[in-house]
């Protein structure tokens, strides 16, 4: 009997079973019987546990409370990299109305961009839904459940978003063809309330929501955040900066001593500030205690060869300990390829300057502009965009073209900004020289020196304005001639 006949007819359990947890992400196993033959599954649906590392990135997570506090500049330095000043889309195929369009809406989310790009880097995955009036809405990411194709495990073929309300609990279910929303009502008030549940048909025939991943391997549906490997390292960096603390505290108030006293009792006796009381001891046995309060001394009573002093940690542990965290953070700057010069830091002599520094950070950048770019529509490979900004802006398209018949739905392109801020001088020098040959055009030129918001609109006031000034100029001049031609009479 072969294995695919052994196994017909037979139903195993595919309910998700929990195995392990990882700090920050979760993992699941489905058992089937093809467990049996197989050590592990080709796809990873590892989610990261959001909440945690939400708490985490705020200094709230126990244990991390002063090493998470590193957590969130890091997603805000690399996003506002990332981001720039404004990103401009356009289709490669120029259209005047379309891409007047798409400038206006790319400015208009920049600021909400910029909110959800640090979100992806925090918390490894953000999703953005495009509504039928062409506005954004951005769930927290537990709230989203996905259902991919069983086949291919990046599409979508069902998202569900339930939201949790102080009266209601609303679900929204997205699909190709559809999307219902369900309201069940919670209140204790309103529990006689029938569910309302509301259809309406998806008029582009595509899930309008774009799933955005933060370095997801190509096996996995989920992202990962962006210091999640650096977990080790700031959990040894929060129990240094903790014991360098304590250290100091203890510096602040040292243990008074007595050394080499004949009678201790006798000494005991003579500096105590109260009566002697009983405690309780960790075997319940009842003990005396003596309380010596010194700061109500006026003098300290030391017995025979005795001495009394103030006893407390050297002072060279903290340079020990503030050498140890400047190494972690050495490791850390590493892995987060953030340079110390962006940080703020001063660099020294010994150390590669800043500008060597952020060639490679620039790279960086550049890498991670790429993954958010995602994958344009291309028409002559008939391929449909897959994924990041490119695909946001092309259901934005769909969306806007159902009420607006002169937007053109096609392949878009993305412009970042410069990430390298050339000297002004050099900047407008070159541009005037490519000007002056004429192998730029003066849209290009206006729109490189950077002085107006709108290069193109700009030209065509100022060619107005000249136009104007030429009319104007020649009719001074025509009325000049006849002015000359017929001389005023003179007065009698």
């Amino acid at each position: 009997m072969s294995i695919f006949s052994r196994f017909q007819g037979r139903s195993e359990s595919k309910q998700p079973v929990r195995v392990k947890e990882i700090i920050g992400r979760v993992s699941y196993h489905v058992t089937n019987a093809w467990a049996r033959f197989r050590s592990h599954l080709s796809l990873d649906q590892t989610q990261p546990d959001y909440e945690w590392w939400d708490k985490f990135r705020r200094g709230k997570q126990s244990g991390f409370e002063f090493a998470g506090l590193f957590a969130k500049p890091i997603s805000e330095i690399v996003a506002s990299w990332v981001l720039g000043d404004v990103i401009e889309a356009q289709l490669v195929e120029a259209d005047d109305y379309t891409d007047n369009l798409l400038k206006k809406f790319m400015k208009r989310i920049h600021g909400k961009l910029i909110t959800i790009v640090i979100d992806i880097y925090g918390l490894g995955d953000q999703y953005i839904i495009v509504n039928p009036d062409g506005s954004l809405s951005v769930p927290s990411p537990e709230l989203v459940h996905v259902v991919y194709d069983p086949l291919d495990y990046r599409k979508m073929t069902k998202v569900t978003i339930t939201s949790r309300l102080p009266d209601a609990q609303v679900t929204d279910v997205y699909t190709d063809d559809a999307r219902v929303i369900t309201i069940k009502w919670t209140n204790l008030k309103d529990t006689f309330r029938a569910n309302e549940v509301y259809e309406f048909a998806n008029l582009i025939g595509k899930i309008p929501i774009v799933h955005l991943a933060n370095d997801r391997s190509g096996n996995e549906t989920n992202g990962r955040p962006i210091y999640e490997a650096l977990f080790k390292l700031y959990d040894r960096y929060n129990n240094l900066i903790e014991k360098m603390i304590d250290g100091a505290e203890l510096m602040g108030n040292p243990f008074p001593v007595f050394e080499g006293v004949d009678d201790l009792d006798e000494t005991i006796d003579a500096n105590k500030t109260s009566p002697t009381d009983t405690f309780l001891n960790e075997d319940g046995v009842e003990e005396d205690r003596v309380q010596i309060d010194f700061d109500q001394l006026p003098a300290i009573f030391v017995g025979r060869g005795g001495r009394f002093t103030f006893a407390s940690p050297g002072n060279g542990f903290t340079d020990d300990i503030r050498n140890t965290l400047k190494s972690l953070f050495m490791l850390l700057t590493e892995h987060t390829r953030i340079p110390e010069a962006v940080w703020g830091l001063e660099l020294s002599s010994a150390r590669a300057t800043a500008q060597e520094q952020m060639k490679t950070f620039y790279m960086y950048i550049v890498q991670k502009r790429l993954q958010l770019q995602g994958l344009g529509a291309d028409e002559d490979l008939q391929a449909e965009a897959e994924g990041g900004l490119l695909e946001l802006c092309d259901i934005w398209l769909r969306m806007r073209a159902l009420t607006d018949s002169k937007v053109k739905v096609a392949p878009v392109v993305l412009k970042w900004s410069e990430l390298a801020q050339e000297d002004a001088e050099l900047a407008f020098n070159k541009n005037e020289s490519a000007h002056n040959k004429g192998v730029i055009t003066d849209e290009t030129y206006l729109a490189n020196l950077g002085i107006v918001e709108d290069a193109q609109a700009e030209i065509a006031d100022a060619e107005d304005q000249m136009t104007d000034e030429g009319d104007r100029f020649e009719q001074d001049i025509q009325d000049a001639l006849n002015a000359e031609r017929d001389p005023m009479p003179e007065a009698a």
